[in-house]
């Protein structure tokens, strides 16, 4: 997966902080000038190519809004159907579905 963060000045590279759900960004902040340039995504979405998912980027230091994170992922159909793919083998794996308590 390779994940990149958008923004108007161009893409800049970043890697996944797997601790606490962000992840770091070349540079530093362009509104807090905060280093590390830690970025957090919220409203996750599949690109509009279907080759990565997309996020909107805010500072963790300022909350300030600095583009778009994107993960591209390894597919070969598009994210959206490897989702739809994954759906159908949740539903149709064979397994009855546990009663509730």
């Amino acid at each position: 997966m390779i994940l990149r963060l958008l923004t108007s000045a161009g893409p800049r590279p970043a890697s996944a902080s797997y601790g606490d759900d962000s992840a770091t960004a070349d540079g530093a902040c362009p509104h807090c000038g905060a280093t590390p340039f830690r970025v957090a995504g919220c409203g996750v979405r599949p690109s509009a190519d279907d080759r990565a998912y997309e996020a909107d980027a805010k500072c963790v230091s300022c909350f300030a809004a600095v583009g778009t994170l994107r993960a591209e992922a390894e597919t070969i159909f598009g994210v959206r159907e490897d989702e739809d793919v994954c759906a159908r083998a949740r539903v149709y794996d064979g397994r009855k579905p546990a009663r509730l308590a």
